[in-house]
């Protein structure tokens, strides 16, 4: 089975952020930014669903989303650490 990078790009933080440390006494919420893509297209959809999830489901932690302009924005913004996950 091949995955597809945006399936990848999806699933691969979703399995590092579930292995963060599950002690949620002694943790306060840790906020961590998603970015997405420009509105109407299907990253940002996705991005949404994703953070639904994850804050529903990690009491550790809070991730936002952030529209961007895609890929080009979303690789300097990684390198000046202004998002976590592009």
């Amino acid at each position: 089975m091949t995955l597809r990078p945006w399936r990848f790009s999806l699933c691969f933080p979703l399995c590092t952020l579930l292995a963060l440390p599950l002690d949620v006494a002694a943790q306060t919420r840790t906020t961590v930014s998603l970015a997405t893509a420009t509105p109407g297209g299907g990253f940002p959809v996705h991005g949404d669903a994703f953070t639904a999830v994850i804050n529903e489901m990690e009491p550790t932690l809070q991730v936002v989303p952030r529209n961007t302009e895609g890929s080009a924005e979303n690789i300097p913004l990684l390198e000046k650490g202004q998002i976590d996950i592009g």
